[in-house]
């Protein structure tokens, strides 16, 4: 559901939070995780894997402030505008990380042996 709204905010951002900017992105986005847990809405996967964000930004740019994570980008390129879209492309590769390591942890990779317990009467 979050990065459906995303996708979204993406593609016509004043329908949302009146221009573009990373900062404004970011206060829509606490609005939006306030009412979730206001309305006990349950968390859903799109807004588990976001929390996770952050920890993989700071990461990214080694920034173990206690900025947040609009605020690290923001810093990155000093311009809001530019930071919505650093955010974005900073997103779709945070995505794609966290798809390929799902990936991995859910099957085998093929040169991985297939272990297979059998039980003994």
């Amino acid at each position: 559901m979050l990065y459906q709204l995303l996708a979204q905010i993406r593609k016509r951002p004043a329908l949302y939070i009146n221009r573009k900017s990373v900062l404004s992105l970011e206060l829509f986005l606490l609005g939006f995780f306030t009412a979730q847990t206001a309305y006990k809405v349950p968390v859903d996967p799109d807004t588990q894997a976001f929390a996770e964000f952050q920890d993989w930004l700071v990461k990214q740019y080694n920034d173990h402030s206690n900025r947040s994570w609009a605020e690290i980008i923001h810093t990155q390129v000093n311009d809001e505008i530019q930071g919505f879209d650093l955010f974005f492309t900073l997103l779709d590769q945070y995505k794609m990380e966290c798809d390929t390591t799902n990936n991995q942890k859910r099957a085998p990779q093929a040169t991985e042996p297939v272990v297979q317990l059998m039980e003994f009467a």
